[in-house]
Order: C-alpha cells, then sequence, then structure tokens
C-alpha cells in the first residue's frame, strides 16, 4: 500500500518572498570512515513496563524457544508470539513501555500491523526494540521481520493515525526484509518526535516512507530520525519523506533504486493539501542529510542518488561521501529542483556542503529554483563528459502556465544569489568536453575560491565556466579561482564562443584567479593541496568557510579548493 504524493515544478517571479535566513550551522563531522553504533547496545530501560515477545519460525536461531499469545508477554519466560499480538498490546502501552523482540527470533509474514499509541510521549517514548532472551547463550542476531506482501505489496510497520498529533516513538535494532512491493516503515499524518536507530532494512520498494497528511490543519509529520542504519537493495526509493526537520545521519546506503532514472536512494519532497477547492501548498522545513555513505557498489546507478524536490525552506546536504561503481548520465550527483511538480517550486537557502561526490553521471549537482542557497566544500570527482555544478537550468514556469494544475497563487521562483566557493573539481581523462561550473540564469551568483583541474590532455572544448548567455547578468562576483584547463578556455558561450582568463578578466571578471597545471601532486592520490600547490594560502581570506570539508580549521590565509593543507 503506497499514499501517492503530491509534488511541485520549477522557476519564475515571486510574490513578496520572505527574506532568506541565515544558512544553518554545520553539524560535528565524525567522519566517513566508519558509522557509530550508538543503540545496539543500549540495555533495556529500567522504568516502564517491557511487554517481551519471541517467536521463531523458519530461519530462527536454532536454540529458539517461542512464546504463546496466550502469555502475559511481561516477563522474558513468558513472552508473547506473534507480531499481530505484539501491535495490538502496543497500543495499550503507557508512556514510557516497551515492546521488546527476543534477538534470534524470526517473524516470516504475508502482512504488517499499525502501530498506534495515543499515550507517548517525545520526552517518554514508547520502544519498540530487542532483548536478549533466556535461551540465548552468547551473541545472538536481531529480531529478523521478513515480509512478502506479494505483487500489491504491504507496509511492515504502520504509523498511521486520524488526523491528530502523535508523538513519541523509538525504533531500534532491528532486522527487517521485504519484497519489491512492500514498505518497511510507513508514517502519515501528524506523527512527531520519532527515533528510528540502528535498524537494518534490505530488499524492500522503500524502506522508510513519510507520505505528509489528510489536512493542512495538523500538519505532516516533523522531527523523525533516521540515523546509524543500513539501508540495502530497495527497488524504488530507500527513503522518501514529506516532513518537516526530519534527518538522516550517519546510515550506510548500498544499491537502492536501481529500477530506472525515477527511482532514488534519497526523496525529500513536499505536499499540495485540497481544501474546499483551493490548493494549499505546505513548504517542507529544515530537512537534512548528513554523514551517511551513499553507495552503488553492485548495480548501476540510473537516476540521482539524493533528489529534493517540492518547496523547501532551508534544507542541508553535507559531509555524505556519494559514489557509484558504473553509472548511467542521469545518475547526478545532490542537488535541488521542481522535478514536473504542478505547483510553484522553491528552495530557499539550501546548503550543499562538504560532499565526496564520485564517479557518478554528468552533473555533479543540479540547482535550480533556488535563492540564497550555498554549495561549499565539496569535492567532485568526474570521469565522463558533463558538469560539476549546473545553476538555473529550470527556468521559471510563469503564471498561467499550464503545467500548474495545483496553483496557490505563487509560481516558480528563480535562481538568484548562489555562492559557490571552496569546491575541488577533478575532471579525469575521460573527460573532454566539460566545464566546472555552468550558470543558466538566474543574478547576484559569486563563484569564489575552486579548484578546477582538468587530467585530458588535449581537451575537445572543455572550459573552466560555461554561461548560457552574457556573464555580467548571472554575476554579483568571481575571483580567486584557479583552473587548469588545457584548452586555455577559462570561461565559454553559446554557441562555442570561449575566450582566455586574459580576456576574462578585462571584463572585470576572476581579476586574482589563474591557470595552473599541478594542484594535488602527481599521480593524483590526495586532493588535499600539494606542498607547492598554487592552492596554498590563495583562497579570499574574507569569503571562505570556517573549515574545510575535512572540518578542519582554515587558517587566516585560507587554500583554494575544498581542502585546507
Amino acid at each position: 500500500m503506497l499514499l501517492c504524493i503530491v509534488v511541485t515544478a520549477a522557476c519564475a517571479r515571486v510574490k513578496s518572498p520572505p527574506l532568506p535566513a541565515p544558512s544553518p550551522a554545520p553539524t560535528e563531522h565524525h567522519g566517513l570512515s566508519g558509522l557509530r553504533q550508538p543503540c545496539a547496545s543500549e540495555p533495556l530501560r529500567g522504568k516502564g513496563r517491557i511487554h517481551y515477545v519471541c517467536d521463531c519460525q523458519q530461519g530462527a536461531d536454532e536454540r529458539c524457544v517461542a512464546g504463546s499469545d496466550r502469555n502475559s508477554g511481561l516477563a522474558a519466560v513468558s513472552p508473547l508470539q506473534s507480531y499481530v499480538k505484539a501491535a495490538e498490546v502496543f497500543a495499550t502501552l503507557q508512556a514510557g513501555d516497551t515492546m521488546a523482540f527476543c534477538r534470534g527470533g524470526r517473524w516470516n509474514l504475508t502482512t504488517g500491523a499499525a502501530w498506534s499509541n495515543t499515550n507517548c510521549r517525545k520526552d517518554n517514548t514508547c520502544d519498540i526494540r530487542d532483548y536478549a532472551p533466556p535461551w540465548q547463550n552468547g551473541a545472538a542476531s536481531p529480531p529478523s521481520f521478513w515480509l512478502d506482501g506479494g505483487r500489491d505489496g504491504s507496509p511492515l510497520m504502520t504509523f498511521i493515525h486520524p488526523p491528530a498529533h502523535f508523538e513519541g516513538y523509538r525504533v531500534l535494532n532491528l532486522d527487517l526484509h521485504g519484497g519489491k512491493a512492500d514498505v518497511a516503515l510507513f508514517f502519515f499524518n501528524e506523527t512527531t518526535d520519532v527515533d528510528l536507530c540502528n535498524l537494518s532494512s534490505d530488499g524492500f520498494g522503500i524502506s522508510v516512507q513519510i507520505a505528509g497528511g489528510d489536512s493542512p490543519r495538523f500538519g505532516v509529520s516533523s522531527n523523525i530520525v533516521l540515523r546509524n542504519s543500513r539501508i540495502t537493495n530497495n527497488a524504488n526509493i530507500a527513503y522518501l519523506a514529506v516532513c518537516d526537520h526530519c534527518s538522516v545521519q550517519d546510515n550506510f546506503f548500498d544499491n537502492n533504486g536501481a529500477r530506472d532514472v525515477l527511482t532514488h536512494t534519497i526523496y525529500f519532497a513536499s505536499q499540495a493539501f485540497h481544501v474546499d477547492g483551493r490548493t494549499v501548498v505546505h513548504t517542507s522545513q529544515g530537512m537534512r542529510l548528513g554523514r551517511n555513505q551513499i553507495h552503488h557498489s553492485k548495480q548501476r546507478c540510473l537516476g540521482a542518488p539524493v533528489v529534493v524536490h517540492g518547496r523547501h525552506q532551508d534544507v542541508v546536504i553535507e559531509d555524505n561521501l556519494i559514489d557509484a561503481a558504473e553509472a548511467a548520465d542521469a545518475c547526478w550527483g545532490p542537488g535541488v529542483g521542481c522535478g514536473g511538480y504542478q505547483y510553484g517550486c522553491w528552495f530557499r537557502n539550501a546548503v550543499i556542503r562538504n560532499n565526496i561526490i564520485k564517479g557518478l553521471g554528468n552533473v555533479g549537482s543540479d540547482d535550480s529554483n533556488c535563492t540564497g542557497c550555498t554549495i561549499e566544500n565539496n569535492l567532485f570527482v568526474m570521469n565522463r563528459n558533463g558538469t560539476g555544478i549546473s545553476v538555473g537550468g529550470n527556468l521559471p514556469r510563469p503564471e498561467g502556465d499550464p503545467s500548474y494544475q495545483q496553483w496557490d497563487g505563487y509560481p516558480d521562483e528563480p535562481s538568484n544569489f548562489v555562492v559557490i566557493r571552496n569546491n575541488t573539481f577533478y575532471f579525469e581523462e575521460a573527460a573532454t568536453s566539460a566545464a566546472a561550473i555552468t550558470m543558466y540564469s538566474g543574478i547576484g551568483h559569486v563563484i569564489e575560491n575552486n579548484a578546477m583541474a582538468f587530467a585530458a590532455p588535449r581537451p575537445h572544448d572543455s572550459a573552466c565556466y560555461r554561461f548560457a548567455g552574457p556573464a555580467t547578468a548571472f554575476l554579483a562576483g568571481a575571483d580567486f579561482n584557479i583552473c587548469s584547463s588545457p584548452s586555455d578556455r577559462w570561461a565559454s558561450f553559446p554557441p562555442s564562443h570561449g575566450i582566455s582568463l586574459a580576456e576574462w578578466q578585462k571584463a572585470g571578471f576572476d581579476r586574482h584567479s589563474r591557470r595552473a597545471d599541478r594542484m594535488f601532486g602527481d599521480p593524483v592520490v590526495s586532493f588535499t593541496p600539494a606542498s607547492d600547490s598554487p592552492l596554498v594560502d590563495a583562497a579570499d581570506p574574507t569569503n571562505s568557510p570556517r573549515t574545510d570539508l575535512a572540518r578542519k580549521a582554515r587558517d587566516a590565509h585560507p587554500d583554494i579548493g575544498a581542502y585546507e593543507r
């Protein structure tokens, strides 16, 4: 069972938009080499009642001892047995109570169950988790749930409520498996303050779906955290959310959304409501994607692993590693854009920073309808023709455009005042026709402190920048950049006109910028500047982030590019 989410479209003039708010502060950086597991060893709480459940279906630990639904379930030696009974009892829990499934147990299911409780509170949660059964001698695997919902699919755990406020759930330390039409965890209507921690979710259509709500009166779900989990092999989307202030942090994703160009690993969306014949659009607030590993290690990446569509305020994508062993051109890096929605789109104050993006398609980050957005401290390693960062490719649709089938009086916003600074772009030898930055529309953009390196010895028509029109119409400033394009095309314009850095500087741009070949050492094994690199101490100290991609503090004379030496 999948609820359809109504989502949004492109770019144009704005009806008195509010002034952009300051960008959210960086979160703590924990690196990309290992993901912490803080929930795995968390003991059962000493407060509240614990309701125990254990079943031993095919695939369970050979030592497993099943419970019975005739038991009270209030002691580990007399647990309940069935998944359906557990969900039924969960509805009666008081705040602070726990529903605990035995480690080493297994439940083979053809349908899921609804999990709902009006007593749980965000500061006194109801927990769904694991426990060590008395028959366990040594370590046992997490409780394992295997769902086969058939062709039509089924949610394993459904958190659907009548239009009202529900809060305070924790789901941790479970092993979830499903079919390609199934959903592992499904949220609908205003469910808030949920912690999803140390889950393993494999083989579903969607692992986590937060599907908005019935009515703007109660709004959408919020403050749902997915952390320290392993999400793999989901056919459609690993994580799909219409949500406010929800976050996806410290997770491992692999081989998700590999079916076609419309499938993804992460999808942040927004929602249109229909009220008395009118369209009311909810702008999603404060979504965060941080410190995740997002891979396509075995399946070819066909669509963008990370997409943000609709209307968003203050979305942050930071500290992620995103790569693919094999990718189609449409496997673009993280960005924001309309996505064909039927109402006006905008992405105000989006931040894309401190990400490592390697081996994806022909665009490293595509960003449209983006006002006051910042793209900084990212590493783009490109192995084909294309562009590192694209700005304003989707032009705003004017009022009256027939694609506005859910018109609420607000058209698409343009891409204005985008800051692109301290990124490192590296194009491998296969990229012979490429550009680090491509601009199609908008005003007030800034390009500063970027390192742009091209390894191809004889590029066809590569350039540091490409513009769809006169650069003076797009840029508020460009300076302190270093580019190694051997073609001597610093900037190119339609249809095929390219100019050198010297010509470009005569137009008033990049006066402190220069061409240079050796930035990182040879061969390139690290993108930290070499000791004699022209990047060292060469950035604008008045317009550099305080830290670099690795969260190392930049000194009073910062380096160009994503890394500080």
